[in-house]
């Protein structure tokens, strides 16, 4: 049986978060297994399989079920923020590492809205 690509396997993967029920995606063995496909992915040496990543992640971040979005945030927003950070120091050098580029800077907007969302609430 052939393996499958590591961003057919990060969409299950986001397919499974989003219509998993709470005591599912709350199991810690479950959600590291889940975390760890997702930080090896944007630790990838294949911009496409970056990009794709943050197009995920952004789906999963954006949950309206914070049980599912808060320990995703907390555990791989570090990751994003480190690789946007690298950019500095080594430039986009394709139109596919350009892509990533702009898809992490879409899901460190939408974790700003977010933070900023939460403090209001609690302003």
């Amino acid at each position: 049986m052939p393996m499958p690509d590591e961003v057919s396997m990060l969409t299950a993967i986001a397919l499974f978060l989003w219509s998993a029920s709470s005591e599912i995606i709350g199991v810690q063995s479950l959600q590291n297994g889940c975390m760890n496909r997702f930080k090896n992915a944007l630790n990838s040496c294949d911009p496409w399989v970056q990009a794709k990543c943050y197009q995920l992640l952004l789906s999963v971040f954006q949950h309206s079920n914070r049980a599912l979005s808060t320990p995703y945030i907390h555990s791989l927003a570090p990751i994003v923020v480190e690789k946007l950070k690298a950019v500095e120091r080594n430039r986009p050098a394709s139109s596919t590492e350009l892509l990533a580029v702009q898809e992490g800077i879409k899901v460190l907007e939408t974790l700003v809205a977010l933070g900023e969302e939460q403090n209001s609430k609690y302003s």
